[in-house]
């Protein structure tokens, strides 16, 4: 049976149960076999997660597969990386950058098997989605989360599979977090680890912080004396970690790896776009201008809120517990010990990491495997997970009517490498192709990697027009660039159409040399005026 092998429990009561003949808690870093958990999922239970995850990357294609995230944002982004690549220039050095180097250095001989595709890039995302699905199941089996925490992460997966991942160091991050998380609630700690080390590689922001409380707990099972176990973990992750940044020194440099391990570059990005939950753009996921009650009912904010307020709850109750003389005879003392870890996570993200109104995404996970951790501890608890799931399921409606839109509205463009659009966008940006083929065309767009998509445009020399990302060298060769162009073509919808009001000297250099000579909904062409007719006039 399914719910057999997540390790099913007919009692919810507190009362204790056995392993092995008795009950067992882990006491040192790294633990004999006899004492870690059981961590191999049923094929039938693995199998269940993985057909979901695969189902939500089928029936959510127009939404993901969009040709606006390839032109114009962070899916084109991560493309533009290896473009620049290409060039011959290096990530910090050339053009700005706000990762780790772990990340691209697996990508790029996945990118040159594939090519640089919509295609090949969510052929990545979907195998680290893969194997956060496994993770998942080895999880559910390690926290015996049984019938109802089962139930409510199948009812979560839309949640907790983030589609699309805007980068894929971010599907790459979630995979190994969720694996690491796993590995900690089987009690191997120095597995985890190993994982968050390799994670801290790919993003060095909330790994540095997992890997902080990893630490912590192993000093605690070991009563703050650190044995051989200890400094053997410590020691294996060590190694892995200076294995992989090796790598990466030998193909990218020096500098770059250096500076890559400092999260400054998104810190300063963060700042400038006033990003944050509580008083940045962020608040806008739980308090967006005229929401009401439908709001909360019909998006994931009201059961995130909800879900948030009853997780914080529990991790009081369950860091209560760890403190108590004899939590090492607790029989719950595992699911206690990933509660608090999964809410100082969760912690962490909203007062530091969390980004834009749509930020909940990047760590949803941790919240819903926090939460499917909490089920098997009491009745009451377990009752009150249930509640949620049909709160977590309606939270649904508005991406459901999204993506019904979208089959409604737009259709794949053979000729945009199966992209999907509108039938308007689609009209603009041909006529804007056909206006400039056979001459100089640069591109305007603050990320992202249109021309792997129209040859007919120059390939753009920048990695990002963000404030906070943007080097003096990339602005350098942007407006040698646009100086020498006949014409300067640019998105006009949403985040495509006026970000470069926030660099005057694209404005100015705009403003003084071009004029529009065609303008769409979706597209905008600009022909550069004659020297004798550059009188100063603004461009609209």
């Amino acid at each position: 049976m399914l719910l057999d092998f997540a390790n099913d429990r007919s009692d919810w009561s507190d009362h204790s149960y056995e392993i092995d003949g008795e009950s067992r808690m882990i006491e040192s870093t790294s633990n004999p076999p006899d004492q870690k958990r059981a961590l191999r999922p049923s094929t039938i239970l693995t199998l269940v997660f993985l057909v979901e995850i695969v189902v939500l990357w089928v029936v959510q294609i127009p939404d993901y597969f969009r040709f606006e995230y390839f032109a114009f944002g962070d899916q084109g982004a991560n493309l533009k990386f290896h473009v620049l690549m290409d060039q011959g220039r290096r990530p910090l050095v050339d053009f700005g950058y706000a990762y780790g180097m772990l990340s691209p250095l697996m990508e790029r001989p996945w990118f040159w098997l594939f090519g640089k595709t919509p295609a090949a890039y969510f052929g990545g995302g979907f195998i680290a989605t893969m194997f956060m699905g496994w993770g998942l199941a080895r999880f559910a089996v390690a926290m015996r989360v049984g019938k109802i925490g089962v139930a409510f992460l199948i009812a979560a997966m839309p949640f907790t599979i983030n589609l699309p991942y805007p980068m894929l160091f971010a599907a790459i991050e979630a995979a190994l977090i969720t694996n690491a998380l796993a590995e900690q609630a089987a009690g191997r700690r120095d597995h985890a680890l190993v994982l968050i080390t390799l994670a801290a590689l790919v993003k060095p922001s909330m790994a540095y912080c997992y890997g902080f409380v990893i630490i912590s707990t192993m000093l605690i099972a070991e009563r703050g004396r650190p044995g051989a176990r200890f400094w053997k973990s410590i020691a294996s992750a060590a190694m892995i970690g200076i294995g992989a940044v090796a790598a990466e020194v030998a193909y990218f440099g020096v500098y770059p790896v250096l500076h890559s391990f400092f999260p400054t570059v998104g810190a300063k990005s963060y700042r400038l776009n006033n990003l944050g939950f509580f008083h940045g753009i962020g608040r806008y996921f739980w308090h967006p201008p005229g929401a009401r009650i439908g709001y909360y009912l019909g998006t994931t904010a009201g059961f995130w809120l909800a879900a948030t307020a009853f997780f914080l709850i529990c991790a009081i109750v369950s860091l209560a517990r760890t403190v108590r003389p004899k939590f090492a005879e607790d029989p719950y003392a595992h699911n206690h010990e990933m509660i608090v870890t999964c809410a100082i996570i969760h912690i962490i993200f909203v007062c530091l990491f969390w980004p834009h109104a749509w930020g909940y995404a990047y760590y949803y996970y941790v919240l819903m495997m926090g939460l499917a951790a909490v089920a098997p501890l009491s009745r009451s608890r377990g009752l009150i997970l249930a509640l949620l799931t049909p709160i977590c399921l309606l939270g649904n409606y508005s991406r459901t009517t999204i993506i019904l839109e979208k089959y409604r509205t737009t259709s794949p463009r053979r000729d945009v490498q199966w992209l999907w659009m509108a039938q308007r966008e689609y009209d603009d940006w041909m006529k804007a192709r056909a206006l400039v083929r056979g001459r100089y065309a640069a591109l305007l767009i603050p990320q992202g990697s249109l021309e792997l998509l129209f040859p007919e445009f120059e390939p753009t020399v920048c990695s990002q027009h963000d404030p906070g990302w943007i080097m003096p060298q990339e602005l350098e060769r942007d407006l040698r660039q646009f100086n020498g162009a006949d014409f300067i073509v640019r998105g006009e919808k949403g985040w495509a159409g006026e970000f470069y009001k926030h660099i005057p000297e694209i404005q100015t250099l705009l403003d003084q040399k071009y004029r529009v000579l065609w303008g769409g909904e979706y597209a905008v062409v600009l022909e550069k005026i004659p020297v004798k007719d550059q009188t100063g006039g603004a461009v609209k």
